[in-house]
């Protein structure tokens, strides 16, 4: 059985076969008295909880009946593909469109129905991110919900 144990610069001998307690060195003229900090003791109370996850496929199908249910007219909720499988994008169904655009009346319809402003809702469409905090609020602005939603303190962006 080792008796010391290899420190930098100097050996230092074991006690009862513990390392012997590391003190600061005193600085000259006398030992500073060192005053203790008593920290407040706090109950611990447990993290709140985290809200299910929502289905990308499950929220398309909300915000698709929310909005028929809302307007009376079909509207196109429609999931990315490749490496926009997670985004949702809500436009008027291709019968509706100009082109490849909705009408000026379409999306001010559409940004009525989900609380945006006029300029939030694009020609093209709205675009949900990719996250279960935005499916949540689109879905409840879909639904008519408040217009401003409290991001999830608990929630991380996925």
């Amino acid at each position: 059985m080792r008796t010391d144990v290899q420190v930098p610069r100097r050996t230092m001998p074991l006690v009862s076969g513990r390392l012997p307690m590391l003190v600061r060195p005193v600085p000259k003229g006398g030992a500073t008295p060192v005053k203790l900090r008593r920290l407040p003791v706090v109950a611990h109370t447990a993290p709140p909880e985290r809200p299910e996850p929502v289905d990308r496929d499950q929220a398309i199908t909300a915000i698709r009946a929310a909005l028929k249910r809302r307007s009376g007219k079909s509207w196109s909720v429609r999931g990315g593909r490749g490496t926009t499988w997670g985004w949702i994008t809500i436009t008027a169904p291709p019968s509706r469109l100009a082109g490849d655009e909705m009408t000026t009346e379409d999306a001010a319809e559409l940004a009525d129905l989900l609380g945006l402003d006029l300029d939030q809702a694009h020609l093209q469409g709205v675009l949900v991110p990719d996250s279960n905090q935005d499916r949540r609020e689109y879905i409840g602005r879909a639904e008519g919900a408040a217009a401003h939603v409290v991001p999830d303190a608990t929630a991380r962006r996925d």
